[in-house]
């Protein structure tokens, strides 16, 4: 994106973004800032844009905002998406839909969701390398939904996931993945949904999860 800028208008620009995200992780609802100086309208710089950044990157829209705005200071709330299957996932899913090698435990979703929404401490599922100041965070969405797609390779086959969506102010660093993690203990009845909620209700420090692969997250959208 840097080297992308600076082709189009001959100068180092500083970017700001809404947020990072791990190796594996996709941003498709990135939202990136940056000045410049050149009286260039938006959807010229939209074409240059991608007509210079490598394949695997695509800029949706760009949009004229005041000095004052933040990609990440002004954000409201962010959502992420994690998709995972519990049978094999097609070749063509395999960088956006984890396989997770079990039959989840569907009964349990609304009884996650129901913890889930409102203000908790999610320390627990902070990685190291977090350098927030509060670990108290509000979650105002929290869903999981069976999806049936057609399978690309089969005109009569089709490919079973789920999808969560969670929405919150904020998030700790792998604060989503290491969720997923906790959630999968419970999805495959390792763990039952007390212990996943004394976890988020009364942040007890039992690390009773792995991380979930990077592969099925997705950061869909920035709220302003």
């Amino acid at each position: 994106m840097l080297k992308a800028l600076f082709t189009i208008v001959g100068v180092e620009v500083s970017l700001v973004a809404s947020g990072r995200t791990d190796a594996g992780v996709h941003a498709e609802g990135q939202v990136v800032n940056f000045d410049i100086t050149e009286s260039i309208d938006s959807q010229s710089i939209l074409r240059a844009l991608n007509s210079v950044l490598p394949w695997d990157i695509r800029i949706k829209n760009v949009v004229e905002t005041d000095s004052l705005f933040h990609s990440r200071f002004c954000a409201k709330s962010r959502e992420y998406r994690y998709l995972f299957s519990e049978v094999n996932v097609p070749l063509y899913l395999r960088n956006f839909v984890t396989h997770i090698g079990f039959v989840p435990e569907t009964s349990v979703f609304d009884a996650l969701s129901q913890i889930m929404i409102g203000e908790h401490d999610f320390s627990v599922f902070r990685s190291r390398g977090s350098s927030e100041k509060t670990t108290v965070r509000c979650v105002n969405r929290f869903e999981i939904e069976h999806i049936v797609m057609p399978n690309l390779y089969g005109r009569d086959e089709v490919f079973e996931y789920y999808c969560l969506i969670i929405e919150a102010n904020s998030f700790l660093y792998r604060m989503v993945r290491n969720l997923m993690g906790s959630i999968f203990e419970v999805l495959k009845a390792k763990r039952s949904v007390s212990e996943f909620s004394d976890q988020v209700l009364r942040a007890e420090k039992k690390y009773l999860f792995t991380t979930a692969p990077p592969q099925g997250l997705s950061l869909v959208k920035v709220n302003y």
